[in-house]
């Protein structure tokens, strides 16, 4: 630790796919207890009228609820020590090896923290167990003469009035109606996975945009941050004066620097207004914080511990890190600099100035090359989110799928006893559902987009990007 300043780093990297590990959790266990649900309902309407004989013989519903209970919340249990061993198994935690083969530093020691251990083994029963009592309560709470004739599963469809489409059709949608519960589950499934997809699309999306964005702005190969700035400014440079401040933000603190620089610059195509009160700050530097043109921002100097207030002036198209812009001499004056002080000089080559002036050196490539590293950092969890997504979609339209066959399975005997083949009961009982999955997708797209995108920000909330 002393000779790797990264190691610190690497803490608040790999921060990014812990925050998104439990997000995508949080999302599956609320797919895992609505489908739960359905398929208990299912099994209660299916052993209604055993339910029903039962209570007439005087059977308490504490005994039915927790029989009910029992098979949901073991398979919970089993399921979430399964998936907790495995997590912290060397096949859940090799996912680290991108990081540690970056960041250098000795194996690790596996750490078994008591909320991940709650968090993976206990909230799937937990959840099962809640969910399951309330749906079920609610079922077993209907008198026992509908239960026996089991009049909750029937659906009012004879009152569409439907007589002019086909048979085919007409057909599809008495079954859809019939199935709405299960339907509604399907639609719920797609929707999940959308948004365990759209989180790994997310990541994948903003590095490369970053990169994009990066190579666009950067206009200079170096910037040499100095110690003792010499008298006179090398020729062929372009003189600045920097400050680093911070602000907080989602509970990191960030750091952002000031950059004094002269009008018409060349590595930049804007000119920061004269002033001692007004920022203009970068895009990056807006979007993280939220802010725009007229914006009161506050910037905390933690060396001298002093606060300073600014109002916006403009947002630049500036992607690379958080940066605000001032007038040189304004921000001379506003911090009290002699006239003539620098501490930084971008140029497109290296300056000869004597090494021990210089504080550090940042090339354009180092710059680029960031994004080339966190893409690879964050490949593992973007493979996990989007195969996890895949699995979750074909898991929830088989269950579903089934369990609507075999709650047809009456319907479809007398349909093949009538002579009706294999394609066309297939027709009439699963091709319907494909204009379920199609409108469920097609408004899922876009409102997974917009949820994951209002939460990823928080995913990212120790980058100093925009």
């Amino acid at each position: 630790a002393e000779d790797n300043s990264r190691i610190a780093a690497s803490v608040d990297d790999m921060v990014i796919n812990k925050v998104g590990g439990i997000i995508a959790g949080i999302i599956v266990f609320i797919l895992y207890a609505y489908v739960i649900s359905v398929f208990i309902v299912h099994s209660i309407d299916r052993d209604s009228q055993v339910i029903g004989t039962l209570y007439a013989l005087g059977a308490p519903r504490g005994t039915l609820l927790r029989h009910y209970l029992t098979l949901p919340v073991l398979v919970a249990l089993l399921g979430g020590a399964v998936g907790t061993m495995l997590g912290i198994s060397p096949l859940g935690i090799g996912q680290m090896e991108a990081a540690a083969s970056y960041f250098s530093y000795p194996a690790p020691v596996p750490a078994y923290p008591a909320y991940l251990l709650v968090y993976g083994w206990g909230a799937p029963p937990m959840i099962a167990a809640l969910v399951n009592w309330l749906v079920i309560r609610s079922r077993l709470s209907l008198p026992p003469l509908v239960l026996l004739r089991k009049e909750q599963g029937k659906v009012k469809a004879s009152r569409l009035r439907l007589e002019r489409l086909g048979f085919v059709s007409l057909f599809r949608i008495r079954q859809l109606l019939r199935e709405k519960r299960a339907s509604m589950a399907v639609c719920g499934g797609i929707f999940i996975a959308l948004l365990l997809l759209i989180l790994g699309v997310n990541c994948y999306s903003f590095i490369t945009t970053m990169q994009k964005e990066n190579a666009e702005d950067l206009r200079y190969e170096y910037m040499l941050s100095l110690k003792y700035p010499p008298k006179d400014v090398p020729a062929g440079t372009q003189a600045c004066y920097m400050k680093s401040f911070s602000r907080e933000i989602y509970g990191y603190e960030l750091e952002i620097d000031i950059l004094g620089m002269e009008p018409d610059n060349p590595y930049f195509d804007f000119t920061p207004a004269a002033g001692t009160e007004t920022l203009t700050i970068s895009s990056s530097m807006a979007n993280k914080y939220h802010l725009r043109a007229g914006d009161t921002v506050i910037l905390t100097d933690t060396v001298e511990d002093k606060r300073h207030v600014f109002t916006v002036d403009r947002v630049v198209p500036y992607s690379v890190g958080m940066y605000a812009f001032m007038n040189i001499d304004s921000m001379r004056e506003r911090f009290g600099a002699e006239a003539d002080a620098y501490n930084v000089l971008l140029s497109d080559d290296m300056p000869a100035i004597e090494s021990e002036r210089i504080y550090s050196v940042t090339t354009r490539d180092d710059i680029l090359k960031f994004g080339d590293v966190f893409l690879e950092l964050m490949k593992p969890m973007m493979a996990m989110m989007i195969s996890t997504s895949t699995i979750v979609l074909v898991m929830v339209l088989y269950l579903m799928m089934k369990m609507m066959v075999d709650r047809a399975s009456f319907g479809i005997s007398l349909m093949k006893i009538f002579g009706f083949n294999d394609r066309e009961v297939r027709r009439l009982y699963l091709d319907g559902n494909f204009f379920t999955v199609a409108v469920a997708a097609l408004v899922g797209v876009p409102v997974a987009k917009l949820v994951m995108d209002r939460i990823y920000p928080y995913m990212i909330a120790n980058v100093s990007m925009g």
